[in-house]
């Protein structure tokens, strides 16, 4: 190997260890769910109805049609 290859081996294993880094942290990372209400599908039913356009048909069992 010439030592411009070994340099860019090196970079990699470098880039490679601070991704491991980062993903580590991230994980470590505690999120809270904020889920907004008016996002849910009923509600995005319903408002297509409101606004005239049709959705997806909802074939959910145990949910309202």
């Amino acid at each position: 190997m010439n030592t411009e290859h070994t340099a860019a081996l090196d970079l990699d294993d470098a880039t490679q260890q601070a991704n491991q880094e980062i993903t580590e942290a991230y994980d470590k990372r505690v999120y809270t769910s904020n889920a907004f209400p008016f996002s849910s599908p009923g509600h995005l039913r319903a408002a297509a109805h409101l606004y005239g356009l049709e959705s997806v048909p909802w074939k959910t069992p145990g949910c309202w049609n």
